[in-house]
């Protein structure tokens, strides 16, 4: 049967018990025609089953919102189809991979067109938006650095100038960057030449990589070859923040069965977004090496320097080129040599460390066991977590210091390595990763990292429901006296847990810029604070229910938003196409801003419910209980 009704086909059947204004041909929609439908991007791995004996369509409620739902004969779901806005129109279409959502399109501004795509769970994270509904992204809300590499090879596949635009860095966003003066200048230069540049880089025949453009679609992305991203702290040559980059990184391709490599060089990162600042160069070529951390060098090869994680000790000159060696190795190497070749930089970064001088001893070690754990983690290296506990237990016998670096690596990489496994334990596992931590604090009570195992004690407490003892870490941590993000934070959930029966002083800066706002002010009125983030499909399905409250209790309410979106401009144009007509607080950041810090909160939604007099009567109440507890305190 043909389908003869696009996107916003199954109409008002989407309305469980009514069907009105529906064609005949969607009101009883059959599962075979369900699955004909395909996603607006094309590259998105999903279930396309070739047998649908056996599955079927049944509408359902999911997260509260009416959907049809595909299952195959198992049960397993294949799509799901949903009305978000009670209208009867399909504007969510979610395909499913192994039973998880890998993929969405989105009509977010209710006109029966997707004007959103978003990569999820196993399927990546990338998000973006289509604002003229062609079927081509415009631009993007979230994208990882990986993901850029494979944008890029895209791009060159389908000679598509417009596609690599999108991923290049914008003069606001580089002013944003904070970087001094003269930097961002240079940067900016750079970036005006890119598409020039990368229109050369497609169109010259005598260049090597002429052969690699010529095999068009054939040419198919692998994996990004880096070393670690580097941070360019604040203060350097004039930057007001912290910049955080990669510096010379290789997209792996394979071009008619041969793997090769392409220099796609700086990636910077913009809230939630990963930028190029530059186009395509062919391997070996010079020039934009180091572009935000001045002097690095690495896995895009050319000159000399250092190797490694930008921004730490620089390698001595006799391991320096091995170094570099063994990480284009690895950025080319197959699944099964990748074990070989992290054992080899593991060997030459120890016998680095062990050479150096005092004063660069520990972050050597630490940057090999920042090394062996991602690459442990990342299924690269298995024997890394064995590495890692031998390491530890040899520094500790002669270096608590160092040897107290190390073993927290071990203990993360271990316990992400264990419940990676099929038929992992979780319960059990979880019980023991507490553990380990609980001992490590009691071990290295100076550790650098012990202000961060403490606040993950502390959160397992609460998610746990023991109040007390989240209370008694986060209280642990509050105390530990440096300045840094675990600690801001652990005093923080501790100031929530504790802030029932108390007035909230809360200030900050709108989003949209224009001033301050402050809890004080709506001293008289019912308060609820309500911390969200654009990508929290918890806070998507709340919306309704807020904006009936607000209606209903209109001369008693108001409601203060709190965005935790790394990406403000993500933030206001989800608020342009979601009316959610109150204030809205933000402050940079995201999970790890001010504005979160304050209050020491780690997920969204948070809702925290405020009396006429200031006070704090809930500090965790779902959307679902306001309307009752809103109406008790009227009384």
């Amino acid at each position: 049967m043909a389908i003869v009704v696009p996107r916003r086909w199954l109409g008002s059947a989407l309305s469980l018990l009514v069907v009105s204004q529906a064609s005949p041909l969607w009101a009883n929609p059959t599962a075979e025609d369900a699955l004909k439908l395909q996603p607006v991007q094309k590259d998105v791995e999903f279930d396309r089953p070739k047998e649908t004996t056996g599955s079927s369509i049944k509408a359902e409620q999911v997260d509260g919102k009416t959907g049809w739902v595909v299952r195959d004969a198992a049960g397993t779901i294949l799509r799901r189809f949903v009305d978000t806005n009670g209208d009867n129109l399909v504007d969510q279409w979610c395909y499913y991979s192994a039973g998880i959502e890998v993929y969405r399109d989105i009509d977010s501004n209710y006109d029966g067109k997707a004007d959103q795509y978003r990569w999820l769970n196993t399927g990546g994270t990338r998000w973006g938006t289509d604002a003229d509904q062609d079927g081509r992204i415009d631009q993007w809300k979230m994208i990882s650095a990986e993901e850029v590499t494979s944008e890029v090879i895209r791009a060159i596949g389908e000679r598509d100038a417009n596609r690599f635009n999108r991923l290049l860095i914008t003069a606001d966003e580089v002013t944003s960057l904070g970087l001094g003066k003269s930097h961002s200048e240079e940067v900016t230069k750079i970036v005006g030449n890119a598409t020039e540049r990368f229109r050369a880089f497609l169109t010259d025949a005598k260049s090597p990589s002429a052969t690699l453009v010529s095999t068009g679609n054939k040419l198919r992305w692998l994996q990004m070859g880096a070393t670690l991203p580097g941070l360019l702290p604040a203060g350097s040559d004039g930057s007001t923040k912290d910049v955080m980059a990669y510096e010379n990184v290789l997209a792996m391709v394979e071009a008619d069965g041969k793997h090769e490599q392409i220099p796609v060089g700086t990636l910077v990162r913009v809230d939630n977004v990963w930028r190029l600042v530059d186009a395509p160069r062919e391997a070996g070529e010079g020039g934009t090496i180091g572009v935000i951390i001045k002097g690095a060098r690495g896995t895009a090869g050319g000159e000399g320097g250092s190797t490694g994680t930008p921004g730490t000790a620089a390698a001595p000159p006799d391991f320096a080129k091995k170094l570099e060696d063994i990480d284009n190795a690895i950025a080319k190497a197959t699944p099964s040599d990748l074990p070989r070749l992290h054992a080899e930089k593991a060997d030459l970064l120890e016998k680095i460390a062990e050479g150096s001088k005092d004063g660069e001893r520990a972050t050597w070690f630490k940057q090999m066991a920042d090394t062996i754990s991602v690459a442990t983690q990342s299924g690269q290296f298995p024997e890394g977590v064995e590495r890692l506990k031998k390491l530890a237990e040899k520094l500790l016998e002669t270096d608590k210091e160092v040897g107290a670096i190390v073993q927290f690596r071990y203990l993360t990489a271990n316990y992400y390595s264990e419940i990676q496994k099929p038929n992992a334990n979780y319960p059990a596992l979880q019980t023991a990763w507490l553990e380990s931590l609980k001992k490590f604090v009691t071990d290295f009570p100076k550790a650098d990292d012990v202000a961060e195992a403490i606040l993950q004690l502390g959160i397992a407490e609460e998610f746990a429901g023991n109040e007390a003892g989240a209370k008694e870490w986060y209280g642990k941590g509050a105390a530990i006296a440096t300045d840094v993000a675990p600690v801001k934070k652990a005093a923080g959930a501790l100031a929530r847990l504790n802030s029932v029966g108390k007035v909230l002083n809360l200030t900050g800066t709108t989003i949209d810029g224009k001033g301050q706002l402050n809890l004080s002010a709506y001293k008289g009125k019912i308060v609820v604070l309500h911390y969200w983030a654009s990508w929290c499909q918890p806070f998507i399905s709340d919306m309704p229910a807020l904006r009936e409250l607000q209606a209903k209790y209109a001369k008693d309410l108001v409601i203060v938003g709190a965005n935790l979106d790394d990406n403000k401009d993500a933030a206001l144009t989800f608020l342009k196409s979601n009316r959610l007509p109150w204030a809205h607080l933000w402050s940079e950041g995201g999970l790890d801003s001010g504005l979160a810090n304050s209050l020491g909160v780690v997920t969204v939604p948070t809702v925290m419910l405020i009396d006429k007099q200031g006070r704090v009567v809930n500090r965790g109440i779902s959307v679902g209980e306001l309307d009752k507890e809103i109406g008790a305190l009227q009384k």
